[in-house]
């Protein structure tokens, strides 16, 4: 079968990466669904699809409507994705951390944490490796989010984790530094929400003590 050439050459690239999200959404539509008939399959991938073909539609009109696209693709504004270790840090603890304390008030604290414990050399070359594997999945069409949720990122995600606990171990210091720290946080949010009851003395070692939890289940 003889390779097709693009209508518009100048924006084959942009159309590559709806084409593979919108076949790679299909494909997982297919894993998730074994038992769904065509037309059911048909019917969920024409709601995935909607979406990046709006984009698609939309993003041909004006080279104004580029940020359309960038919000959606991997390779942002520069400054989007600042935080990446941060990011890649608490991704997989999520799940362990939830509750409105966490993702309120807690949980920048913690993705600071990982530059203030593993040291700005260390940081910085977990950056250049989020950036270019980021930057390898946006060119075979992936998001941000679906980038993340990848096996290769995880494999990130569990090295990251397993050095902040080791360093952790290493520096007990630190421990309660950051205990201190969930300390101020949570006076923070209390003085900001005095609406809402926070009690303060029990929650911070009840949150220290789930956040190593975290830690220790995800490494």
């Amino acid at each position: 079968m003889p390779e097709y050439t693009p209508l518009f050459v100048e924006e084959s690239q942009r159309t590559k990466q709806f084409r593979r999200v919108i076949v790679r959404k299909t494909i997982q539509l297919l894993r998730q669904f074994p038992n769904a008939s065509e037309d059911e399959i048909q019917r969920k991938a024409e709601q995935e699809a909607v979406q990046i073909c709006d984009l698609c539609v939309e993003s041909s009109f004006e080279e104004g409507s580029r940020p359309l696209i960038e919000q959606y693709f991997i390779n942002e504004k520069e400054g989007q994705r600042r935080n990446h270790v941060g990011r890649f840090f608490l991704h997989k603890l999520e799940d362990q951390l939830k509750g409105p304390l966490f993702k309120e008030c807690l949980f920048p604290l913690l993705a600071d944490s990982v530059n203030s414990l593993l040291g700005e050399e260390k940081y910085d070359a977990y950056t250049g490796r989020i950036k270019t594997f980021l930057k390898e999945m946006g060119q075979q069409g992936m998001s941000y989010n679906e980038a993340m949720d990848s096996q290769p990122a995880y494999e990130i995600m569990e090295e990251i984790i397993r050095e902040y606990l080791q360093e952790m171990k290493n520096f007990p210091k630190f421990q309660e530094q950051l205990r201190n720290q969930i300390d101020e946080a949570l006076a923070k949010y209390q003085s900001k929400n005095p609406s809402k009851v926070v009690n303060i003395d029990k929650n911070v070692q009840l949150i220290f003590d789930k956040f190593m939890q975290s830690l220790e289940i995800n490494s």
